[in-house]
C-alpha cells in the first residue's frame, strides 16, 4: 500500500472531490451536479459572511 492511497472513506471521498474539477472542464454534468450540492451552501455561508461583514458593520457603528 502506497503513502499516497487514501487510508479511510473520508480519504476516498476526499481523493474523488480533487477529480472533480478536471471532470467539471470536461463537460461531465453528474460531476458538476455533485460539486455544486456538496460546496455551494459551504460557498454561500462563508461569502455572505465575508463579503457582507463591512456592510454590516457600517450600520451598526
Amino acid at each position: 500500500m502506497s503513502i499516497f492511497q487514501p487510508k479511510t472513506k473520508r480519504g476516498a471521498e476526499d481523493a474523488e472531490d480533487l477529480k472533480l474539477p478536471q471532470r467539471v472542464s470536461a463537460k461531465d454534468e453528474a460531476a458538476f451536479e455533485h460539486l455544486h450540492s456538496k460546496y455551494y451552501p459551504k460557498l454561500t455561508r462563508y461569502l455572505s459572511r465575508v463579503l457582507w461583514r463591512p456592510m454590516y458593520q457600517g450600520l451598526l457603528h
